[in-house]
């Protein structure tokens, strides 16, 4: 039987830097038509998840792309807290970080539709060691970020996730060719109940499953990849978009 994604649930929500999240007015919503229904593991148009944003680490003065982000607030940006280490292990500074937000391709960049703000603050919650618990952490930017018809934030789900939901995940993950989607990917995936994620893999999961964390994916394959790091898990309510923070 096939691996289940492992993702964060909605307990991260008491940190108190939440507080200044988006409106729920003024979060969630796609400013471009949806021109197909998503399906399983295919690629995105632009426009279509204007919250998913490319999360860069400077090395050698080159920027290269490190994991994926949500945008929750005009300054603040929710990732994955080993995204913000560096290849020794500690923690990078504000300095060697950039967001990259409106992006499509991730490497053909489109000027009229994505923004690039360097990271004034880093602020973690958590440690990814021994067993990868609370590994989040958020990015406050430097400038405020323009809403445009690419650039959106999105809200921030505090309900109770329930088995059987569906939400996408997103990202330019590793391709079965092992190298970076250049299109933002996108995969509609299930939440899974505790005990069915245990029963699929209790060696790993035994190891780091609690109350703070859920499951979601499938046993075929169909999930999140490297390189999707510290991107969201998404759920349309109601016309608004949440998103719970998830991991790889």
């Amino acid at each position: 039987m096939g691996r289940f994604l492992l993702s964060f649930a909605a307990f991260y929500l008491t940190i108190p830097v939440l507080a200044g999240h988006a409106d729920s007015n003024q979060c969630g919503n796609r400013k471009v038509l949806t021109q197909n229904a998503i399906q399983k593991g295919q690629s995105t148009y632009s426009g279509a998840w204007p919250w998913h944003c490319a999360v860069f680490h400077l090395k050698n003065r080159a920027l290269e792309y490190a994991c994926g982000g949500t945008l929750i607030h005009r300054k603040f940006v929710l990732t994955a807290d080993h995204c913000v280490l560096g290849d020794n292990g500690y923690v990078l500074t504000g300095g060697r970080i950039r967001v990259r937000l409106g992006v499509h391709r991730l490497y053909l960049l489109n000027t009229q539709t994505w923004q690039e703000h360097c990271v004034h603050a880093v602020h973690r919650y958590g440690q990814t060691v021994p067993k990868r618990k609370n590994d989040i952490a958020m990015l406050e930017l430097g400038t405020e970020a323009e809403f445009t018809d690419y650039v959106q934030p999105v809200c921030v789900d505090q309900r109770k996730l329930l088995a059987g939901e569906i939400g996408t995940v997103v990202g330019w993950g590793y391709t079965e060719y092992d190298e970076l989607a250049d299109t933002l990917q996108s995969a509609r995936i299930p939440v899974i109940g505790t005990i069915e994620c245990l029963e699929s893999d209790r060696d790993v999961f035994g190891q780091v499953l609690d109350s703070s964390l859920f499951c979601a994916g499938f046993t075929n394959g169909t999930t999140v990849c490297n390189g999707d790091s510290g991107g969201g898990l998404y759920f349309e309510r109601e016309n608004v978009c949440e998103v719970n923070e998830d991991y790889v």
